[in-house]
């Protein structure tokens, strides 16, 4: 510090002066990083004067700039534990100096470049390029009847490849896509076609390959319909046999105690009279 062209240098709190009564320019030297409170004249007038001096520590801009995002995608960065929003592409912090510890948020589907670092702040401020990747993920077409050096191809999104091999791969980000399977001449694919949906995994959609002409083997229900059609006609018909054999025993039993048998039985035992009538005459 200089008070009327004296220069005094202290580590401590307080610098001390004599000066006679009247009217100084002073001014105070910051340290690095710190900057004196305003301040350029002190007055002596009979007795001690106490000159408080504010210092105030400096702020330097430091700037995350990001690239590789798509739109509406929201990221932060945690400083120290503190956790600060980014507005769009750009993030700013007024820091003083020293050393930080930052880490970028995570966002589904990409992977930021660096993921965390420390900032060392000495004077000047900084500008850190964060590049955020987008994570891949494999999508296999693995394909069973494939017929010996024939090409059959897979168009998944707008990415189209072919081979001769029992799988064709794709790298692909998170997301729904739709894709056709086309087989070699003579054969058909099944499925030929559908979408199908990236969520932070591999894919794996199988496919068959099957000759022109020839059906697909049908499912198990299919192959059980016929012997449960043939059962189910078995038994209703052995139902109408036992059902017709019960008909006809119940229609026999009627006849045999109907009114008309009984009155026939009745006149044949009538037509002799008791034997008393007949010893009377």
């Amino acid at each position: 510090m200089t008070v009327h062209g004296v220069n005094a240098t202290t580590t401590a709190t307080t610098l001390v002066f004599e000066e006679a009564n009247g009217s100084y320019g002073y001014r105070a030297f910051s340290p690095l990083g710190y900057v004196a409170g305003h301040g350029n004249s002190l007055a002596v007038a009979g007795g001690p004067l106490d000159v408080p001096i504010g210092f105030s520590a400096v702020t330097y801009q430091v700037v995350w700039k990001a690239t590789g995002l798509v739109a509406n995608f929201s990221w932060a960065i945690s400083l120290d534990g503190n956790l600060t929003a980014a507005n769009g592409a750009w993030l700013t912090l007024m820091l003083t100096n020293g050393s930080y510890s930052f880490q970028v948020s995570a966002i589904p589907g990409f992977a930021p470049q660096p993921r965390h670092g420390t900032i060392r702040l000495d004077g000047e401020g900084a500008i850190l390029e964060i590049t955020f990747i987008r994570v891949l993920f494999p999508v296999t077409f693995a394909a069973s009847g494939v017929p010996a050096n024939s090409s059959w191809q897979v168009r998944l999104a707008n990415v189209t490849g072919s081979t001769t091999g029992s799988a064709a791969g794709f790298l692909m980000a998170n997301g729904t896509y739709t894709y056709d399977v086309s087989a070699p001449p003579g054969f058909y694919a099944v499925p030929s076609h559908g979408t199908v949906t990236v969520n932070g995994a591999a894919f794996v959609i199988p496919v068959t390959l099957h000759p022109t002409g020839v059906s697909p083997p049908p499912a198990l229900w299919d192959l059980a319909g016929p012997a449960l059609g043939a059962a189910a006609a078995i038994g209703i018909s052995l139902w109408a046999t036992l059902a017709l054999v019960g008909y006809l025993g119940r229609r026999d039993e009627a006849r045999l105690r109907s009114p008309s048998t009984r009155s026939e039985a009745t006149d044949s035992v009538s037509t002799e009279a008791p034997a008393e009538s007949r010893r009377d005459r």
